[in-house]
């Protein structure tokens, strides 16, 4: 509960390096990496109606194209983009869920897990492309340095 009972300074002190914001992915991409059609089919499935978005701050430049294709998918809860968690990413933002009254939270990107106790949530972690032949010969070479 420590989570929630603090001033919000941090959120508002907090700075992102510029570098580390997520470029703005292709709607295919987009797909893919944020699991659009699982989610869809669990807001769906669920009958939720207000759907919280959550997206860690370096992920928000694509936060309207996620949101567009879950309605491309046939999702027609209100779906509402929190931002600027008092919390902390990692965290699910209850307190921002309950503003907009929602009926489960859709927490992108990594998390601590801590359980929620007001709301539903769904976790999608992300699905990254992973260069296979990149990260064989970054490996390779590490343990070239290493011997």
């Amino acid at each position: 509960m420590a989570a929630l009972d603090n001033d919000g300074s941090g959120a508002i002190q907090r700075t992102i390096e510029a570098g580390s914001v997520r470029a703005v992915l292709s709607a295919e991409a987009a797909q893919s990496v944020y699991e659009v059609d699982r989610t869809a089919q669990e807001i769906i499935a669920g009958g939720y109606q207000r759907v919280a978005l959550q997206f860690p701050d370096t992920h928000l430049p694509n936060a309207t194209l996620v949101s567009q294709l879950l309605r491309d998918q046939g999702v027609s809860a209100q779906l509402f983009i929190l931002a600027d968690t008092s919390a902390g990413s990692c965290c699910v933002d209850e307190v921002a869920a309950a503003h907009y009254s929602a009926d489960l939270v859709v927490h992108y990107g990594s998390t601590c897990l801590s359980l929620s106790s007001h709301v539903p949530v769904l976790y999608v972690f992300g699905r990254e492309p992973l260069d296979t032949a990149d990260f064989v010969q970054k490996c390779l070479a590490e343990r070239e340095m290493q011997e």
